[in-house]
């Protein structure tokens, strides 16, 4: 919590003498110690008896109830019934949530509440006229702090080997004409989306596991935020067309060179590319619109759309609709796209007369659906849990972003004979060179 000169003038939460933060959420239902601050610029701040409050939750998040006197102290009650009896029981439901919020009335609480509803309101409307605070705080895995500095080393190791890997698979299709095919064509797009769910959230996660810094800016946050969901919606659509490519490629080998044309690769591509963008910026336009009230702390490793509704402070059924009409194409007809493609696959598969031509087959096959398993799975799994914790939310998000574009280059390096052809040749070439100028 700020200190109370740097607060705007109105009315504040502050932890007790005995409490030491109130961002954190303890148990629904337990005690808590805290006071009252007016804070006033001129005047300065004036704070109120320890009052115990109740901690509860709510669906817009958890909520203090705080039973105060009618007769507060001068300057922190003011206009809250002055002229009552010290001593009288607690006549006044004061309710803010967790943090540095201003507190309002719960309605109805007593009779002639008008002159402190008015005044707690304006301080409520005060908060909510700000949307977004100047920074964010990003939990990250802060409560496994013995993980952090082993995480750190895993996470610096798989940003340098995606780097790398995805890198080299562009450089490679480009400089070698025997992969300038629509299915490495394809993976090339596929190699970029993964160096950019990388590039969004790993750097940030680096800083967060190595300081004590966990802040980023609300900038930051947004456009990280933004291009996470871009990359991650528009790969859920290009491993569909990548599936669709493998049909083509095995059910109607005759035709494959008319039906997948360049410019037809191209037009695919930009479909994904495009769908995703809009998506992207549907769901920043929509949460930017969000009122936070001051709701800064993120329990997530970076900025995702999702956690960042569920900050907000007012209605986002919007939000949520806009969620759930987004999940019907990429989180329902992409997959479908994919299961229908190789059930075609497998049938066509399964009427080849010798086994040679079924494992050639399969051979094509078997990296994408290794790489469509390991990206849809952990969502699939994750999106059927009734309840899923948030650290379990958290690890399954590292896998996606730190674990599986890692592994994509790997899958289709090793198990692909024209990658490996493709390096033994540029290999040989280089060292040819070298023994020409040494001659």
């Amino acid at each position: 919590m700020q200190s109370p000169q740097s607060l705007p003038e109105g009315l504040y939460l502050s932890p007790g003498p005995q409490e030491s933060d109130l961002t954190a959420a303890p148990v629904d239902g337990s005690s808590l110690d805290v006071q009252l601050v007016r804070a006033n610029p001129t005047r300065g701040p004036t704070t109120s008896d320890t009052h115990v409050c109740t901690h509860r939750s709510e669906p817009e998040g958890f909520l203090l109830d705080v039973l105060v006197p009618q007769r507060l102290d001068e300057g922190v009650g003011a206009g809250l019934d002055d002229g009552a009896e010290e001593g009288e029981e607690p006549a006044l439901v004061l309710r803010g949530a967790v943090g540095r919020l201003p507190v309002h009335m719960d309605a109805g609480a007593v009779e002639g509440e008008s002159s402190a509803s008015r005044t707690l309101e304006t301080d409520a409307m005060e908060m909510d006229n700000a949307s977004f605070p100047n920074t964010f705080v990003l939990l990250g895995f802060s409560e496994f702090s013995w993980l952090e500095r082993p995480l750190s080393a895993v996470v610096l190791v798989s940003y340098i080997l995606t780097l790398v890997g995805n890198s080299s698979i562009v450089l490679l299709s480009l400089v070698d004409p025997r992969l300038q095919t629509p299915m490495y064509f394809f993976l090339d797009n596929l190699s970029l989306l993964d160096l950019s769910l990388t590039c969004t959230t790993v750097p940030q996660l680096l800083s967060n596991l190595w300081g004590p810094d966990k802040t980023i800016a609300s900038w930051g946050c947004i456009t990280q935020s933004c291009l996470f969901c871009l990359a991650a919606s528009t790969e859920c659509a290009l491993l569909a067309v990548m599936a669709t490519d493998r049909y083509v490629a095995i059910c109607r080998p005759l035709q494959y060179s008319l039906i997948m044309r360049p410019w037809v690769c191209v037009q695919m591509t930009v479909v994904c590319w495009s769908s995703g963008l809009a998506n992207a910026l549907l769901q920043a336009t929509l949460t930017l619109q969000l009122r936070l009230c001051g709701h800064h702390t993120l329990d997530h490793f970076f900025c995702e759309m999702s956690v960042l509704i569920k900050l907000a402070c007012g209605d986002t059924s919007a939000n949520d609709l806009a969620l759930t009409l987004m999940t019907i194409p990429f989180g329902m007809v992409a997959p479908l796209m994919i299961i229908i493609s190789y059930t075609f696959i497998a049938r066509a598969v399964l009427k080849l007369p010798s086994a040679e031509g079924r494992r050639k087959a399969l051979s094509t096959c078997s990296s994408h659906l290794l790489v469509v398993t390991l990206y849809f799975a952990p969502g699939t799994y994750l999106y059927l849990q009734p309840s899923s914790k948030s650290s379990q939310a958290k690890f399954i998000s590292f896998l996606c972003c730190v674990i599986t574009p890692v592994l994509n280059p790997l899958i289709y390096t090793l198990r692909n004979k024209d990658v490996k052809t493709a390096w033994k040749r540029i290999l040989q070439s280089q060292s040819s060179v070298k023994s020409l100028k040494a001659r």
